[in-house]
């Protein structure tokens, strides 16, 4: 739940020009300790400007064991992913969609969705974001649940969630968080 926290701190600072601050931990620092081979995590976009209206460059932190990239799609939607890890897989995915129209389960659901399947990722990438459309499919929506605005959605043994980020009280983003015990 703390990396929860910390990766659901960081979306805020997603679309902000500020960094956010650095956390160290012991297993964090010791590169041995972990499961998840963090040196060769890489981007899910593929790396072609001419696909995007904007690709921001890949930022990699080995210290804090975190990959960020942030890409406009051609519709205007911002997307930016965050990966990290040591003892957990964990990806944030931040879709800020030109208009969130409703708030309703089945409008978001099916809003992230469409922006997801949008995204040219790398082939060896694409099971990321396979696992959330799956977990959206409208045949999961029965077991999706609600509980202090946060969706827990169906990702078998991961712990995947999915939310709204509000600013100044209109609904801005749509976050989603996959986290996975190595």
């Amino acid at each position: 739940m703390k990396i929860l926290l910390l990766l659901s701190a960081l979306s805020f600072s997603l679309f902000s020009q500020e960094k956010p601050k650095t956390i160290s931990t012991p297993l964090a620092n010791n590169v041995d300790a972990c499961a998840l081979n963090f040196p060769k995590l890489k981007s899910a976009f593929k790396q072609d400007p001419a696909l995007y209206k904007g690709l921001t460059p890949v930022e990699q932190d080995l210290r804090l064991r975190t990959l960020r990239q942030g890409v406009v799609l051609n519709n205007g939607t911002e997307i930016r992913m965050i990966k990290s890890g040591c003892s957990h897989y964990i990806f944030l995915i931040n879709i800020r969609p030109t208009e969130i129209k409703s708030m309703k389960a089945e409008y978001l659901f099916e809003l992230a969705v469409l922006q997801l399947k949008l995204i040219p990722v790398e082939k060896d990438e694409a099971f990321n974001i396979k696992l959330i459309t799956n977990a959206l499919d409208k045949r999961n929506w029965p077991a999706i649940k609600l509980q202090s605005d946060i969706y827990s959605l169906p990702c078998g043994e991961a712990l995947c969630t999915l939310r709204t980020i509000r600013d100044n009280g209109t609904p801005r983003d749509i976050e989603i968080i996959y986290d996975k015990i190595l």
